[in-house]
């Protein structure tokens, strides 16, 4: 079945529904379906064209002609109907064009394509600067910096202080080196390092009863540590002792080594005095 036009008479009643105007006498009315629903309106000459533009359809070939009784649809709302219709975006007039042309510092005219490129990396740009902004003003992420930055200080001073350890030791052992390579000086260590240590004392109180003992210095020569023996005899009785130096480390040991009661037992090298007793401690030769 086709549908039909619902009319009702009804005298003062809007008859076109595009324009809703009172049609004239003899002017023609053309039944159109709605491409929204299934609801069926009468259009009048005028509006026939922009509503077949807009999907209304023509319903068969009926018209009607206004008069006197007036012809409207029931349960129509035309508001959507009279709506006015897209219409296409303007082209960029010449001042336009440079407006453009100055904010994105390219040409719009020439490049268009480009325009949208440049402006989205400007925006990006400037989303970056704004999240690091707010990174920035971040209570808990400043105060996480500020511990970052204290604890990389502390490391950096513990490194200073490292570094500054490694050379002081550095050059000790080439000081230690360079005096192990004299004999004097190491003999000179050696009588330091042995006036300094209970030994002298001991010493110093057979010294009082038997007098001052020939005192001999031997330096054994190169090595870690380095060995300095020192022999003090008397006529009834002689002792020995070693004194080891390590000059890398700073470290100093007195050992007595040995004892005896007859001093011409010893080799004759060892009993020819190259430094004097005192004391206060003995000294070189």
């Amino acid at each position: 079945m086709s549908p039909q036009v619902e009319s009702s008479a009804h005298h003062g009643a809007t008859d076109c529904a595009i324009c809703r105007r009172d049609v004239l006498v003899g002017e023609i009315l053309v039944p159109h379906r709605d491409p929204k629903g299934d609801r069926i309106a009468p259009i009048c000459e005028l509006c026939a064209g922009r509503a077949r533009g807009r999907g209304w359809e023509v319903v068969g070939d009926g018209r009607v002609t206004g008069g006197g009784t007036r012809l409207r649809v029931e349960r129509f709302e035309p508001t959507e109907l009279a709506s006015p219709p897209a219409q296409a975006p303007a082209a960029l007039s010449a001042p336009q064009l440079a407006i453009l042309d100055r904010a994105t510092g390219s040409s719009a005219e020439a490049e268009p394509h480009r325009a949208p490129a440049h402006l989205t990396a400007r925006i990006r740009a400037q989303e970056l600067e704004l999240t690091r902004l707010r990174r920035d003003l971040d209570p808990a992420r400043r105060a996480e910096e500020s511990r970052l930055q204290q604890r990389q200080a502390a490391e950096l001073a513990e490194l200073r202080v490292a570094v500054r350890d490694r050379d002081a030791r550095i050059a000790r052992l080439q000081a230690a080196r360079i005096a192990e390579t004299s004999p004097m000086r190491m003999t000179g260590l050696a009588l330091d390092s042995f006036n300094q240590s209970p030994a002298l004392e001991r010493m110093s109180r057979i010294a009082r009863t038997l007098g001052d003992p020939v005192v001999n210095l031997h330096d054994e020569g190169p090595g870690i540590p380095r060995r300095v023996r020192i022999t003090l005899s008397w006529d009834i009785a002689w002792y020995e002792f070693v004194v080891k130096l390590d000059l890398g480390t700073g470290r100093a040991s007195v050992s007595e080594t040995g004892t005896g009661g007859d001093p011409t037992a010893l080799p004759l090298e060892r009993r020819r005095s190259n430094a004097r007793f005192r004391e206060s401690g003995m000294v070189l030769a």
